[in-house]
């Protein structure tokens, strides 16, 4: 009787342990290519952009897919990102490029020794890239050579 129990709690403490493997959220290693020319940030410091993307009120700028993409980078570097620009905090409909990012970003920047413009521009990109830029899939025209 006593060894059928354990058996069952045994049996038990292993489903769950399953289960919880299966179901518990992991991390996944994030990757993101910064492209060059985005040159994205608060628009009052950025005199001549390549690219606008979309400009909010008060001048914020918004890059959806690259603003969280930074976000999420900035934030795998220890800074703090207001979860209101992470969610667009109930005005925007995505993640838009507000006071606590500029201020992470000029963080990394100073960091990464460049100057904290809190621009995205090609040097921040490049810094950026070399942390978090995807690998290379062996198909990629970028790392084959022709025949």
């Amino acid at each position: 009787m006593n060894i059928t129990r354990a058996l069952i709690g045994i049996v038990a403490i292993a489903l769950v342990a399953v289960l919880a493997w299966i179901y518990v959220p992991r991390p996944t290693h994030f990757c993101f290519d910064f492209l060059h020319d985005m040159y994205f940030g608060e628009s009052k410091t950025l005199a001549h952009p390549v690219n606008t993307g979309v400009v909010g009120n008060r001048g914020i700028q918004y890059f959806p897919v690259e603003t969280k993409a930074l976000q999420t980078a900035l934030k795998n570097e220890g800074y703090y990102i207001d979860p209101s620009e992470e969610t667009g905090g109930g005005v925007y409909l995505t993640a838009y490029f507000g006071p606590s990012t500029q201020v992470a970003l000029k963080a990394f920047q100073r960091k990464a020794g460049l100057t904290d413009t809190g621009i995205v521009d090609n040097e921040t990109a490049d810094a950026l890239t070399a942390r978090y830029g995807c690998p290379k899939q062996d198909n990629d025209p970028a790392t084959t050579t022709p025949l």
